[in-house]
């Protein structure tokens, strides 16, 4: 097989499990600021996502932590439970390029 049909074989696969997942009510469009500066992403797995984040982002009575993020101008660390979803990891990566943009 040459180097470029599996190029397109992995394309068309990623691009059917992108298509194949619903829609959530955190599904929410936003416009983006645009030409943001390159930053080193890590994402972090943690088994208790209250400890790690409780001291740096207060949260409203009753409510629970699903992920946070740190972030710097040239660093960003997001930390989610080992149970998230596309919506919580790309709200959390959203931080790193806009900051705090929670209204």
């Amino acid at each position: 097989m040459s180097n470029r049909f599996v190029l397109n074989l992995v394309l068309v696969l990623f691009a059917g499990s992108a298509l194949a997942q619903p829609a959530g009510k955190h599904d929410l469009e936003f416009t983006a600021q645009g030409n943001y500066p390159v930053k080193r992403v890590e994402w972090i797995v943690v088994d208790d996502i209250d400890t790690v984040c409780k001291g740096f982002a207060p949260l409203m009575e009753g409510r629970r932590y699903v992920g946070c993020t740190f972030f710097n101008s040239t660093s960003c660390r997001v930390y989610t439970d080992r149970n998230t979803s596309l919506s919580v990891l790309g709200h959390e990566i959203r931080h790193c390029f806009e900051g705090q943009w929670h209204k």
